[in-house]
């Protein structure tokens, strides 16, 4: 599992939570588009940017048939609405157990809209 994050002191955390739980992860600092190259079959976020953006960020990473798990807030329906003009998917939501007006997005079956 690696671990993507920009905030130098998030990273100095994140790390020492690893070291002291002894956890195998990566902790990369850095932004999502300098990670080295990488295919995957799981990619979380929160808070970061929009479902199209995020997609646009994760899609050089996600292995085919891979899915993502975005924690979203109350503009999620917009949100998804706006991605549908660049990307098809199948989208699950879960109720957020922490915000009330949350959700947890699954997508699976993730295209680029004009992909062969």
């Amino acid at each position: 599992m690696t671990l993507v994050e920009s905030d130098a002191r998030k990273v100095a955390f994140l790390r020492e939570a690893t070291r002291v739980t002894e956890t195998e992860l990566e902790v990369f600092h850095g932004r999502i588009e300098t990670l080295p190259a990488r295919k995957v079959d799981l990619v979380t976020a929160r808070a970061l940017t929009s479902v199209a953006g995020l997609l646009g960020y994760t899609w050089p990473y996600l292995r085919p048939g891979g899915r993502c798990l975005f924690l979203k807030g109350r503009g999620v329906d917009d949100e998804l609405k706006a991605a549908e003009s660049l990307w098809e998917m199948r989208v699950t939501k879960y109720p957020s157990r922490t915000a009330p007006d949350g959700v947890i997005l699954q997508l699976e079956g993730i295209r680029h809209v004009g992909d062969a």
